[in-house]
């Protein structure tokens, strides 16, 4: 794939393209036959923000992956946020997926680690990268995209 793939806190890729890089909207009938992946980016500080990243993959590799929702969370706290991520996946009428999460969550705060919170409120989030009880790892069930996206 080409572009610039350097990693950087504030990172903008400037070669986005609308025109090139949008297809039309998907909606939970569109979803059938896809492999659905939620991606978690957990913010922490009092002006973080918690980033969702719902993505479709076509089971057969046919159509191209689409980001067909996304939803950022500002200053709440994972009890907060789980009933609206749960209100998105019942729009589409998502049932089953594969829900990864950026490794950072796992550092523990005062409460627990963000793997813990959300699985608190019935929201099972598996770290990128690293195995965990309760969420299917990205590596084992599609390597070709795993190894897409590393």
């Amino acid at each position: 794939m080409r572009g610039d793939w350097g990693v950087f806190e504030g990172q903008v890729f400037d070669a986005y393209d609308p025109a090139v890089h949008v297809i039309p909207d998907l909606d939970g009938g569109s979803l059938k036959g896809r492999w659905i992946i939620e991606g978690w980016d957990f913010g922490r500080g009092e002006r973080a923000e918690t980033a969702v990243v719902w993505i479709a993959v076509d089971e057969d590799w046919v159509e191209p992956i689409a980001v067909f929702h996304d939803a950022g969370f500002r200053n709440l706290y994972p009890a907060q946020i789980a009933p609206k991520v749960k209100l998105i996946r019942s729009r589409y009428g998502i049932k089953e997926m594969t829900c990864v999460g950026d490794p950072a969550g796992a550092q523990r705060g005062a409460s627990g680690n963000y793997f813990e919170e959300y699985a608190k409120h019935g929201i099972f989030i598996g770290p990128c990268r690293v195995n965990h009880k309760n969420a299917t790892r990205l590596e084992d069930r599609d390597t070709p995209l795993a190894n897409l996206l590393a």
